[in-house]
């Protein structure tokens, strides 16, 4: 499908109006490929050549309908020097390979690193977003270098522990006339504005609620393709429950079935490697880089289990048709998507694969959200004063950032903060159980529909739920006076602190009415007590 949109009327209806792509593609020509079409279908040599210098294009697609694949080709074919940049040194040496064997270098029995590293790429530069940052003193790309800026979330979600990004924007900025440049993702939304105010015409800054409404970009074409997540099925558990999560794993591992688990911090790996019989646990650690580049290269892990960081979120590919369960703890919905793209299965007639999505607690995600407000505030003083924090440098590294303008703030990592602030707070507010889980299964346009038999503890909610209803029966059959109410309590505490799927254990002695109505719709029953003096009533309302 091929369009180009004076009016939203005219948008397709899986395209969200509101969203920063949705606008875009009001005012900039697109195209949108089926979830069954590969984006080499729509995009080679020759779109690419026929590009002007200075010009740009957007590729959002999903992950696994050959991105890497069609660009490689047409870098391959372009008369002109190529620098591929992408974000992870894992990811480079996956790209490295893809562009030798496109040049017809077959004849090597095994790849690995060194093998990589030795054979010349041509007209294709292939670097990390990291090393040209660090290039000392460059300034400029040749003339009619094509730039492809794969994985391109990076500028956001590097930001939050680096200022590279900052850099690169800075960059791009001054190459914006000698160059063309392809953008690419599978989680464009939230970088576009980012990408559209390097590639408007003009240097006003406009806040992002104004920033499409002036079309005259050097962004000449968007190429989207569909997804669809239907081959995938799902599980949950208690992120503080790790001996069952752990005990599901390696069930699962004597059976044959391998499992990728994806992982918000090391700390918790180590956890978890402690309690699974055959895992790898790769993070970012100088012990741990040639594994990592093993893995990028073979495409594959050797044992049961993967457990990894976000040094693995982006671009590498695993492909192992064993592989059968993918374990994201990620709360971030972008790195949640780029997590889930790392084990590659086939675009079309994908293999079934369970996703298993953590029930993270209002506690869990306050703490998050916490994190979040904390380095916002570091930030926000360095705004305030950034001369005076570059006196004291190393204490505010990464958040602060020294360019040819002078020390301010890592504006990109304040984006991006306030970008998770904003959606844990969204978690935090939703009064319904399950927040997280059920944003997850929206945002892969899957029912957000939840049975109890989904959750690993199943036998715990079971018991949760005729406990609590047989507590709540002998009060409803009671005269409900106030020493009724008391054994209530007592035998809701006792259930809820001997069972794991109330949001909280409970310590104190006595239970405030609220709680108890709580534990009540937690348990799904649908009334509410009330106090009326010395007695109690009951409000029972239908589902």
């Amino acid at each position: 499908m091929i369009g180009y949109f004076t009016s939203g009327k005219d948008l397709p209806e899986t395209m969200d109006m509101s969203s920063n792509l949705g606008k875009l593609c009001n005012v900039i020509e697109f195209t949108i490929g089926s979830d069954q079409e590969y984006l080499s279908d729509y995009i080679g040599p020759v779109e690419i050549n026929e590009l002007e210098k200075g010009s740009s294009i957007l590729i959002g697609a999903p992950i696994g309908c050959g991105k890497t694949t069609a660009l490689i080709r047409a870098a391959i074919n372009y008369k002109h020097e190529v620098v591929y940049l992408t974000n992870r040194k894992s990811s480079l040496l996956q790209i490295k390979r893809d562009v030798l064997k496109e040049m017809g270098i077959t004849n090597t029995a095994k790849w690995d690193e060194e093998i990589i590293e030795h054979y010349d790429t041509g007209n294709i530069k292939v670097l990390t977003y990291q090393s040209l940052a660090q290039r000392e003193n460059f300034n400029k790309f040749k003339n009619d270098t094509l730039v492809v800026l794969d994985e391109i979330q990076y500028l956001l979600n590097d930001a939050t522990f680096s200022y590279h990004p900052m850099q690169i924007i800075d960059i791009l900025k001054q190459n914006v006339d000698n160059t063309k440049r392809v953008y690419i993702s599978a989680t464009m939304e939230e970088v576009l504005p980012e990408i559209y105010r390097i590639e408007r015409c003009d240097n006003n800054e406009l806040d992002t609620a104004k920033l499409y409404t002036n079309f005259h970009s050097r962004i000449n074409h968007i190429y989207l393709m569909e997804d669809n997540w239907n081959h995938l099925s799902f599980l949950f558990y208690n992120y503080s429950d790790i001996d069952k999560l752990t005990d599901t794993i390696n069930q699962e591992s004597e059976n044959g079935v391998k499992s990728a688990i994806f992982l918000r911090n090391k700390e918790r790996g180590a956890k978890l490697k402690e309690k699974l019989t055959d895992c790898q646990f790769v993070y970012s650690s100088e012990e741990e880089n040639e594994e990592l580049a093993n893995i990028a290269i073979k495409e594959a892990f050797s044992t049961k289990c993967l457990l990894a960081t976000k040094v693995i979120e982006n671009g590498v590919s695993i492909n192992d048709e064993n592989i059968g369960i993918i374990i994201i703890e990620e709360i971030d919905p972008i790195s949640f998507i780029q997590f889930l793209g790392r084990v590659r299965v086939k675009r079309r007639n994908p293999r079934h694969m369970t996703i298993m999505i953590p029930d993270y607690t209002p506690s869990e995600l306050r703490q998050a959200a916490r994190q979040c407000s904390e380095r916002l505030s570091i930030i926000n003083h360095i705004k305030k004063s950034p001369h005076d924090c570059m006196m004291h440098f190393e204490h505010y590294i990464p958040y602060i950032y020294y360019s040819y303008s002078g020390a301010q703030a890592n504006i990109l990592a304040y984006k991006k903060f306030t970008l998770l602030l904003t959606h844990l707070n969204k978690l935090i507010n939703d009064e319904t159980p399950h927040a997280h889980i059920r944003y997850i299964l929206d945002l892969l346009k899957r029912s957000t529909e939840i049975a109890d038999n989904q959750f690993l503890n199943y036998d715990d909610i079971d018991k949760f739920k005729q406990g609590i209803a047989s507590a709540y029966k002998k009060f409803k059959n009671s005269p409900m006076l106030k020493e009724d109410r008391n054994t209530l309590a007592k035998e809701l505490k006792e259930i809820v602190n001997c069972t794991n799927y109330y949001k909280k254990k409970i310590t104190g002695s006595q239970l405030q009415i609220e709680t108890i109505n709580d534990i009540l719709a937690r348990a799904d029953i649908n009334a509410k007590i009330s106090s009326l003096g010395e007695a109690f009533s009951i409000e029972e309302s239908a589902i």
